[in-house]
């Protein structure tokens, strides 16, 4: 190990006249990063709004969402929300510039609700579809633990009818589920609900045997706070492998914690 250290050192010794001969005849250029605009924001979500190609912004603050342009040169739309404090609004896909339709998460004791809004651009007042699902709220001191977590992820064809597929997750709670949960816009339901142990981390949605349905390709983590859930513990991380209507094929543990 001492020869080799002792060969690479020399050999970069003998290349520093060269290196320093080449560097001497390049132009000298000076690169900084200058910054477009500076935000506080709690959120920041991109999303094509007009459909030209560039995606504009939806930036959270604590008490209202605003849509802009990336070089927050223009202002499509400012709303305040209701549900302060604590709530995350996620654009719908789909969602337009005069009618953008957002899935607000908020808490409010007893439940962590889940609601579809829609915002118009004439004059920005909202409109309340209708509420998704709502899950039981479970107090943090009490049970030494988090409550629910979701997210959604995406959009998701299931034998040509599109579902909205949301990312379930939590840390310590026992009594709260951590997996992927399938809803229904068009029928107003849950469709399926897939559980397990691990946190999860990434998805892809690929056919992988030709059938010309998309299965569902799940990588996770493990933080190891003793989740026991259909035949996985997450004191392993797994790959999962979901049918087109959100069964489980097949999954493999890949490693121990984290």
């Amino acid at each position: 190990m001492r020869n080799k250290t002792l060969l690479y050192t020399a050999l970069l010794t003998s290349l520093m006249p060269l290196i320093s001969f080449n560097c001497a005849k390049m132009p000298q250029k000076y690169y900084r990063l200058k910054s477009l605009w500076v935000q506080n924001r709690n959120q920041i979500t991109p999303n094509d709004f007009d459909g030209d190609g560039v995606d504009e912004l939806l930036m959270q603050t604590q008490i209202q969402v605003d849509v802009i342009s990336q070089e927050e040169q223009a202002y499509y739309h400012s709303f305040r929300m209701d549900q302060y404090p604590g709530f995350s609004a996620y654009p719908l896909p789909g969602a337009k510039i005069d009618s953008i339709t957002i899935i607000n998460i908020y808490s409010r004791e007893p439940k962590r609700c889940i609601d579809l809004m829609a915002y118009v651009r004439e004059g920005d007042e909202s409109r309340y579809v209708w509420n998704l699902f709502n899950f039981p709220w479970h107090d943090v001191s009490a049970r030494g633990g988090y409550e629910q977590g979701i997210g959604p992820i995406g959009m998701f064809m299931s034998k040509g009818r599109p579902l909205l597929l949301f990312r379930l997750n939590t840390a310590y709670n026992l009594e709260c589920d951590r997996g992927l949960l399938a809803y229904d816009l068009e029928a107003r339901r849950e469709v399926w609900r897939f559980r397990c142990a691990p946190q999860l981390r990434s998805w892809q949605f690929v056919d992988i045997d030709d059938d010309g349905n998309d299965e569902i390709i799940l990588g996770s983590y493990a933080p190891s706070n003793m989740f026991h859930v259909n035949d996985t513990s997450d004191d392993s991380s797994y790959v999962f492998v979901l049918d087109n209507d959100g069964s489980l094929l097949w999954h493999k543990s890949m490693a121990g914690e984290y």
